[in-house]
């Protein structure tokens, strides 16, 4: 539908897949689909905020739009959020909200994971498969921020300029190739 190719279009140009990097097109595209309930959209123009790839950077609207997906049980959005809440960029910082958040991830990228347990691999449409992987990457990255936090090992995120949640550099890097590898094949359909 519409709202399908508006999210299409704002990724492709924000990638540059298929036509030139525009980051204000991409903006406009992802904006028209969060407009229609695409919250993997607010979540992309949240990253983008984060990155200064759509204005100024802006850590209180990024946090805003995570918010929106989170709120509609997205789990990318409660996973970005306990980042602000976290860092305390873009809104007041919250060890406690951070874990929530966290907590809350964990339950959605399970509910995934149970969606496609009988159904094997190749079975999986492109887009659900890699919705399938990149939740369990996601899972495991919060739950090795979940342990930080219990354990008081807390620290400040490390976040590069992408806008990736803290992790050891490695799991940073499968995370972030995982997203644009997921991105990808949505746009080749």
């Amino acid at each position: 539908g519409l709202t399908q190719a508006q999210r299409r279009l704002g990724d492709r140009y924000f990638l540059g897949r298929g036509t030139p990097i525009n980051d204000e097109r991409a903006a406009y595209y992802l904006e028209r689909a969060i407009e229609q309930g695409q919250w993997g959209a607010a979540v992309q123009l949240g990253l983008m905020k984060k990155q200064g790839r759509a204005g100024p950077v802006d850590d209180a609207v990024a946090c805003a739009l995570f918010r929106r997906a989170a709120d509609k049980a997205f789990y990318r959005g409660m996973f970005f959020l306990s980042e602000c809440y976290w860092t305390g960029k873009g809104v007041a910082r919250d060890l406690t909200r951070a874990q929530d958040y966290l907590n809350q991830t964990l339950q959605a990228t399970e509910f995934v994971k149970r969606r496609f347990a009988n159904v094997p691999l190749d079975a999986l449409s492109p887009e659900d498969r890699g919705e399938f992987e990149l939740s369990g990457t996601v899972h495991a990255v919060a739950q090795k921020a979940l342990e930080e936090i219990r354990t008081g090992l807390a620290r400040d995120f490390v976040v590069s300029r992408e806008g990736l949640p803290p992790a050891p550099a490695d799991e940073v890097a499968k995370l972030r190739a995982r997203s644009e590898e997921h991105t990808s094949e949505l746009q080749s359909r």
